[in-house]
């Protein structure tokens, strides 16, 4: 612990500029000799800030890893690539299907399955399995179904170009639900050529003598994705997709958990074969790969070393925030966020095109086009966590403001198909109410009650009312909405009275006291999970009853609802300060974390009165 906080001082005479600037103007959060800036975090932030792709360097390899060009477009068109693909290929589906047109439109198949590995977010996976069917559709008329499967039998033996072999494959790794069984992928002939009639597409312009090579590489990826690592080597030698394969293997075993022998692969791959994207992919498995086996200090400097590999890896920043937030490291971890959070926006990912390395990663793992505001929501909320409420309240403002003005959608990788483990990945933005929430909170905590009573207004209790079933037996994001959404209700109610509005506090009190009717009391301490929120909700419900109706002098009410509230209490008198509800991601906890600990303080601050 000594020496990873001695490597993690900030080093005085690193100048932090740009997007690195941001994160080092985060306050500090508490003292000690464990708040010490981050070195790691500062060249991190420099890293990033100055980022530009590098080439592959020309005295590298004797076998260069594939590149590609520049996709053509017409000189007189800015559309975007991914947008003029989509046209094209809604243009030929729109034509019927002729036999002399085969092998070309298998080549307009080909390049749409690469423009969706290639940008994700312009072309979904629900996007992408509508057009399959209607090409499908287009050749199989005669036949029932519209799966790939009806394609394969339906054409005749001279219809199996090598076209049709890398489309399949291709569709096999993106949509592998949908797959061809591995008995029939495993009959395709592999050793082909592009026969497309025209001509070969900038992005295979490296195989236009043979598709083997990448052929071979999809067959062995989609037998990852279906069965699992087999330990069957690709036969693509002493190449980039050789090594690539050899990262695969090194995958599959970190997913095993067998760390050990994962790193040992990761070890024999020769850098001088790997483009940038993999080699930040190396550097960045084999970080998480040092993490699991309690290395945090070797691992950052791997992470570290992705970052500055390629920008792709910027995410592993997030891995480094983790570490400092398992050693207590608080400020740093902040800074990490704060990283993220500001972080340049993602270029328009359909002005350019990303080399071929790029794009077979793609198909196990994809940068979140969200991820500033996944970084921004972790850094609010963490803040929030350690009463850092001044600067818990800006976050969550700008976050709010970036989610009203977001058009991104999350970055789906195929199911499956994802190389790091679920708790290696930033974690989502969960439901806006949670959000909603936690900013009225922090608001709260620093004295702002206007601005609290004002985000609260999208919280309304009549969205409880409207629950027609258990809310217990809802999915656990479904539940985090409805107990938050409660719990947002007595926040307003707080609001409310600090601004003196006791009759409508009073107003909001009484409706929600009818839609939490669903509330279960029995096996509370058992579950400790959401039947302990839900008796924590009523406890804190009815001492703001009582509380108000003292204000009113009714007495009557007042004891009759203290009573209720008492009885509510004495359950959670053993129960553990935070509920237990495992089905939650990293940042539902962390969000129902804080709003449980804003009504525990709440009820002792009403019980104390």
């Amino acid at each position: 612990m000594t020496s990873l906080r001695r490597c993690c001082r900030r080093p005085p005479d690193v100048a932090v500029s740009g997007a690195g600037k941001h994160a080092w103007d985060m306050a500090s959060a508490g003292g000690g000799a464990a708040e010490q800036r981050s070195g790691v975090v500062t060249v991190v932030a420099a890293a990033a800030d100055k980022f530009k792709p590098t080439p592959l360097r020309p005295s590298r390899p004797r076998t260069p890893p594939p590149t590609l060009a520049r996709i053509r477009t017409a000189p007189m068109t800015r559309e975007p690539l991914a947008s003029l693909t989509l046209e094209v290929t809604k243009n030929m589906l729109r034509q019927p299907g002729y036999v002399e047109n085969w092998r070309e439109e298998c080549g307009v198949m080909m390049n749409l399955f690469y423009s969706a590995l290639c940008w994700p977010s312009h072309i979904d996976r629900v996007l992408l399995r509508g057009l399959v069917a209607d090409f499908i559709r287009k050749y199989c008329e005669e036949m029932e179904g519209d799966d790939m499967n009806a394609l394969f039998h339906a054409q005749h033996e001279r219809r199996k170009c090598g076209t049709f072999t890398a489309m399949v494959l291709l569709h096999a790794n993106l949509l592998p639900d949908d797959s061809l069984p591995l008995e029939k992928l495993r009959t395709l002939p592999l050793d082909s050529k592009w026969d497309g009639l025209s001509s070969v597409p900038a992005w295979l312009v490296d195989y236009k003598d043979s598709l083997l090579p990448f052929n071979s590489f999809l067959l062995l990826s989609a037998e990852v994705q279906q069965c699992g690592w087999l330990g069957r080597g690709s036969g693509a030698g002493n190449t980039y997709l050789g090594v690539l394969c050899s990262f695969l293997q090194a995958v599959g075993l970190y997913r095993k958990e067998d760390f050990t022998s994962s790193l040992r692969i990761l070890e024999t791959i020769p850098r001088s074969l790997c483009g940038t994207e993999l080699e930040g992919c190396v550097l960045w498995l084999t970080g998480l790969g040092l993490a699991k086996l309690g290395k945090p200090h070797t691992a950052m400097l791997k992470f570290e070393a992705a970052v500055k590999a390629c920008e792709a890896c910027l995410p592993a920043v997030y891995n480094i925030s983790r570490i400092f937030h398992q050693t207590d490291m608080v400020t740093a971890e902040l800074e990490c966020l704060a990283l993220l959070a500001a972080g340049r926006e993602e270029k328009n990912e359909c002005l350019g095109c990303p080399n071929l390395q790029a794009a077979l990663l793609g198909l196990y793992q994809t940068r979140p086009a969200d991820l500033q505001m996944r970084a921004q929501f972790l850094l609010a909320a963490r803040c929030l966590q350690i009463k850092m409420h001044k600067e818990a309240s800006s976050k969550f403002s700008v976050l709010l403001e970036r989610l009203e003005n977001s058009t991104v959608k999350s970055s789906i990788t195929a199911k499956g198909s994802a190389w790091l483990q679920s708790e290696d990945q930033v974690p989502e933005v969960p439901c806006k109410e949670t959000v909603i929430v936690q900013a009225a909170i922090a608001h709260l905590g620093d004295q702002n009650i206007h601005s609290a009573h004002e985000i609260l207004q999208q919280i309304d209790s009549e969205d409880l009312e409207q629950e027609k079933c258990n809310a217990y037996e809802k999915d656990g994001k479904e539940k985090l909405r409805i107990f938050t959404t409660a719990a947002g209700c007595l926040t307003k109610i707080d609001a409310l009275v600090k601004l003196g509005k006791e009759v409508e506090a009073l107003k909001v009190c009484v409706r929600l006291d009818q839609a939490l009717s669903w509330v279960k009391y029995a096996q509370v301490l058992e579950n400790r999970g959401w039947e302990l929120v839900g008796v924590m909700l009523k406890a804190l419900l009815y001492s703001w009853l009582a509380h108000l109706h003292g204000i009113k002098k009714n007495e009557q009410s007042q004891c009759h609802y203290q009573r209720r509230a008492a009885q509510n209490c004495r359950m959670l008198l053993d129960a553990p300060s935070i509920p237990t509800c495992s089905e939650l991601t990293l940042t539902e906890s962390l969000a129902l974390d804080n709003i449980y600990s804003y009504l525990t303080s709440k009820l002792q601050d009403l019980s104390g009165k």
